[in-house]
C-alpha cells in the first residue's frame, strides 16, 4: 500500500494525484500504515503536478496531528470524521460530500460532524507549543521555523508543513535566549542574556557549532546584514552597536559609536546599512557598519513620536514603523534626514499595547496587540507618487491605500513575535504559553464577505434548540442555527465586557454575569432571545468579583459569594433584592442546582461539598471533600454527581443516595476540563487535551473527535442521539451527532 503510489507516480501523474487526494484512499492508508507514511505522497503530488496543493491535500496536512496514535485512528469513521470537519472549516463541499458517502457505507452508526465553521477565519493550523514560552523566533530561508524559550533556552526546529509533529531539539543554552536570527545559508544565530552569541545548524545535536569569543552585553536584537556574512547586535541598555564576522567567531566585533538609549528595533537595509529605533520618542538612526566609519555619528532620519515596537520595509522601499502605546502606523518614503512620515492610521478602538509587527507580504503589515493577541492587517497595493520641488513624494490623498486595518484573528494570548513565512502565510508565537499558530491569508480572502467574530468563551442551548454563545472579550451574544452554524448568526446584544457566566432559564430567557457599565460591580442581566432589539433587564449586582451561578428548575437564579452570600433572585422581579439563604465561610468555587429547593456548593482548597436546603435556615449538610479545589460539578442523574478538581482533571462519581458517599474515580481528562451531560449517565468532556471524550457511568470512555483545546461545550437532544456543540480555544465552532447506542 505504501509502495504502490510511488510506482504510480512514475507511470501516470494524473492517476497518482487522483489516488492520493481521494478521501477513501486517505482513510484506508492512514488507518493501515499511519499518517506519516501518507504525507510524503501529498508532497509528491504537489511536485509532479507542478502546482500548489489542492484542498484535499491541505485537509490531511491540517489534520495530521489529530491522525496519530494514541488517538483512535483505527476506529471506523474516525479519520473520515476529522477530514469532513476540516473540509467544512475550509468550505470544501465536494470533499465533505465524498466523506459523508463513505460514512454511509459503514456497518455501524458512528459520530460525525454536522457542520463546522471558523470564527478565527485566517487561522490555518496549530504548529505546536514551545515549553516555557517563546523568547525568540526566526524563519529560515528553507521555510523551517526556529524557536527559543524557557528558562534554559531550548532551541527547537519546526516544520510548518507538518502541524502537530514533534519539533527537532537542537540543544539548550543553559539560560534565557534574548535574540535570534538566521542567515541565507540557514545558520541560526542566538544570543543569551549574558551576551554569549552562538552559531547553530539544522543538524546540531545538543550543542552549538560555534561560539563567539567576545561578549555582546545583554543582547536584545540581532540582524544579518545584506552581505550575509555579518551580524549586527544591540544591547538592552545604552551601548555600542556591534558588528560580528560569522566566518571568524574568534575575532572581536567592530564597535560603532555608542547609542544613548535602549534600542527597541533593529533592521538591516538592502544597501548594507543598519537602521535602529531607540528611546521613548522612537528615534530612527542609520549606521554605516564598516571599519572606516567607526567614529562617524549615525544619520538621524526622524522620530516616530512613540516608542517603536516594530519596523519593516514594504513595497517600493517604504519603511513602516509602529508605535507601541498609541499604535500609530507611519510610512517613511525615504530614509533621509528631514523626511516627514505619512500616517497610515492608528489602532484607535483596537485597544491594547502593540507587542509585535512584521510584513506578511510586501504590501501587507501585520500587528499584534493586547493581552489577547489581536491581529490586524494594514494593506496597500502600491504607493502613488506626485512631483515635488525636491523630487517625488507620496501622494497622501491616493486611494490606493487601505487605511482601515482588517481583523485577521486572535492568537489567544499576548504575541511575543510574528513573522511572515512565505507568500500569504504567517506564524505567531505566544509570549507565555509558547503556542505557535500558522495563518493563511487566502482563508481571509475566502471569508471576506463573512462577519468576523471573536473566539467563543461560553455556549448554551435554548429550549427551542437554538445555540447561544458569548465571545471571549467583547461579550457579544450570538444566536446560531443549530442545523447549520455556517450561516451568519443573529446578534442578540453585547455586554461590552467578558461574560463570566452564561445560563438559560426554563422559559428561554438568557442570564449573563459581567462587569456593569457603570462601575466595577458584576451585574446580572436578563436577555430576551426572541427580540434582539430589546435591551436587557438588570436583575441586580453581585459584587466586585464573579460568583458561581446556577438556575433552579423553577427559573430562580442562585448565586454564591460576594457581598450577599448564598442568594436567590427572582427573574420576574428585576432590580429587587434577592432572598439571602445564608452566609458563606469560604469563597465558593462551584455551585450546582440538584432540585427545586437544593443546591450544592464546593469551596476551599480541599473541595468541601455542602448540600443546602433553600427553604430553611438550617446549616448545610456536608456531602464530602474532593481533596483539592473544585473545577466543575455536573448532575448526571437525580442521584449521581460528577466532580472534577483543578489540576490534572481527575473525574469522580458520587452516589447522592448514600449518607456519606465515597466517590468512584472514573479517569482523567487533562486540565481546564468542561463537561455536559448526555442523559442516562453518559457525559462529554473537553479541555486542553486537544480531544473530546464521551464517558459512560461505569468509567469507560472513548474519543469523540480531536478539535483542539475546548473552551466551551453544549448539548441538545436529537433523533436517536444527541447533538454536541464544541467551541475550540482557537476560534472554531462545530456540531457533532452522537448516536444513542454508540460505543
Amino acid at each position: 500500500m505504501d509502495s504502490y503510489p510511488t510506482v504510480l507516480a512514475a507511470l501516470d501523474q494524473d492517476e497518482f494525484h487522483a489516488l492520493v487526494t481521494d478521501i477513501g484512499w486517505q482513510d484506508t492508508t492512514v488507518r493501515s500504515i499511519g499518517v506519516d507514511a501518507v504525507l510524503p505522497h501529498m508532497r509528491n503530488a504537489r511536485i509532479v503536478t507542478r502546482a500548489g496543493s489542492s484542498i484535499t491535500e491541505k485537509l490531511i496536512v491540517a489534520q495530521a496531528h489529530n491522525l496519530r496514535p494514541p488517538l483512535p485512528v483505527e476506529r471506523p469513521g474516525y479519520v473520515v470524521g476529522q477530514l469532513i470537519m476540516q473540509a467544512q472549516l475550509d468550505n470544501a463541499s465536494p470533499t465533505e460530500h465524498r466523506g459523508r458517502e463513505r460514512l454511509k457505507g459503514l456497518d455501524q452508526q458512528v459520530p460525525f460532524p454536522l457542520w463546522a465553521r471558523r470564527t478565527n477565519p485566517a487561522l490555518a493550523y496549530e504548529l505546536g507549543s514551545h515549553p516555557g514560552g517563546v523568547s525568540a523566533l526566526t524563519v529560515l530561508p528553507n521555510g523551517r521555523i526556529a524557536t527559543a524559550g524557557g528558562a534554559r533556552g531550548r532551541l527547537l526546529l519546526w516544520d510548518p508543513t507538518l502541524p502537530g509533529s514533534r519539533p527537532r531539539e537542537l540543544g539548550e543554552h543553559g539560560l534565557n535566549v534574548t535574540a535570534m536570527t538566521s542567515t541565507p545559508d540557514d545558520v541560526i544565530v542566538t544570543a543569551t542574556a549574558t551576551g554569549r552569541i552562538y552559531l547553530w545548524s539544522q543538524l546540531s545535536k545538543g550543542a552549538p557549532d560555534a561560539e563567539f569569543t567576545a561578549r555582546a552585553g545583554s543582547a536584545a536584537h540581532l540582524v544579518v546584514l545584506a552581505d550575509g556574512g555579518r551580524v549586527a547586535s544591540t544591547t538592552r541598555e545604552a551601548g555600542p552597536l556591534l558588528v560580528w564576522d560569522l566566518d571568524s567567531p574568534e575575532k572581536n566585533p567592530l564597535r560603532l559609536r555608542r547609542h544613548n538609549d535602549s534600542v527597541d528595533a533593529l533592521l538591516g537595509l538592502p544597501d548594507g546599512r543598519v537602521l535602529t529605533a531607540s528611546g521613548p520618542e522612537g528615534r530612527l538612526d542609520i549606521w554605516e557598519p564598516h571599519a572606516g566609519q567607526l567614529d562617524n555619528p549615525p544619520v538621524r532620519v526622524g522620530s516616530h513620536g512613540d516608542r517603536i515596537t516594530g519596523m519593516t520595509l514594504l513595497r517600493d522601499g517604504v519603511l513602516a514603523t509602529v508605535g507601541r502605546h498609541e499604535g500609530q502606523v507611519l510610512l517613511w518614503e525615504a530614509l533621509e534626514p528631514g523626511t516627514t512620515p505619512f500616517e497610515l492610521n492608528r489602532h484607535g478602538d483596537h485597544t491594547g499595547m502593540v507587542h509585535a509587527a512584521a510584513a506578511m507580504t510586501p504590501s501587507e503589515l501585520v500587528t499584534a496587540s493586547g493581552p489577547e493577541g489581536r491581529l490586524l492587517v494594514w494593506q496597500f497595493t502600491s504607493i502613488a507618487y506626485s512631483i515635488a520641488p525636491r523630487g517625488r513624494k507620496i501622494d497622501r490623498n491616493s486611494k490606493r491605500f487601505y487605511r482601515e486595518p482588517v481583523p485577521f484573528g486572535f492568537h489567544g494570548e499576548a504575541v511575543r513575535q510574528l513573522s511572515g513565512i512565505s507568500g500569504d502565510r504567517l506564524i505567531t508565537a505566544g509570549r507565555d504559553g509558547g503556542r505557535l499558530l500558522g495563518w493563511d491569508n487566502t482563508f481571509r480572502y475566502r471569508y471576506r464577505r463573512a462577519t468576523y467574530h471573536e473566539p467563543i468563551d461560553a455556549l448554551a442551548t435554548l429550549p427551542d434548540g437554538q445555540l447561544i454563545s458569548a465571545s471571549r472579550w467583547g461579550g457579544d451574544l450570538l444566536l446560531w442555527d443549530p442545523a447549520d452554524g455556517r450561516r451568519q448568526p443573529t446578534k442578540m446584544g453585547s455586554t461590552g465586557h467578558h461574560v463570566d457566566t452564561l445560563a438559560v432559564l426554563p422559559d428561554g430567557h438568557v442570564v449573563t454575569q459581567s462587569v456593569a457599565e457603570t462601575g466595577a460591580l458584576k451585574e446580572l442581566l436578563i436577555w430576551e432571545p426572541t427580540d434582539p432589539e430589546e435591551p436587557p433587564r438588570s436583575l441586580g449586582y453581585g459584587g466586585t468579583h464573579a460568583v458561581p451561578l446556577t438556575i433552579l428548575p423553577t427559573g430562580h437564579v442562585v448565586t454564591a459569594g460576594g457581598r450577599l452570600g448564598l442568594a436567590v433572585w427572582n427573574p420576574d422581579r428585576p432590580g429587587s433584592d434577592p432572598a439571602i439563604v445564608g452566609r458563606l465561610v469560604e469563597p465558593v468555587d462551584h455551585l450546582l442546582a440538584v432540585s427545586t429547593h437544593h443546591v450544592i456548593t464546593a469551596s476551599g482548597d480541599d473541595g468541601q461539598m455542602l448540600l443546602w436546603d433553600l427553604t430553611t435556615a438550617e446549616d448545610p449538610f456536608e456531602l464530602g471533600r474532593l481533596g483539592r479545589k473544585a473545577k466543575l460539578m455536573l448532575a448526571l442523574t437525580e442521584t449521581t454527581l460528577l466532580t472534577v478538581g483543578v489540576g490534572p482533571g481527575d473525574l469522580y462519581l458520587w452516589n447522592l443516595t448514600e449518607p456519606f458517599p465515597h466517590p468512584t474515580h472514573l479517569g482523567r481528562h487533562g486540565r481546564d476540563v468542561t463537561a455536559v451531560a448526555l442523559g442516562n449517565g453518559r457525559f462529554v468532556t473537553g479541555g486542553d487535551s486537544d480531544h473530546v471524550r464521551v464517558w459512560e457511568r461505569g468509567g469507560r470512555s472513548t474519543v469523540l473527535c480531536a478539535a483542539g483545546s475546548i473552551r466551551a461545550l453544549a448539548t441538545a437532544p436529537a433523533d436517536d442521539g444527541h447533538h454536541v456543540f464544541l467551541a475550540s480555544d482557537l476560534g472554531g465552532l462545530s456540531a457533532w451527532r452522537v448516536p444513542a447506542l454508540w460505543f
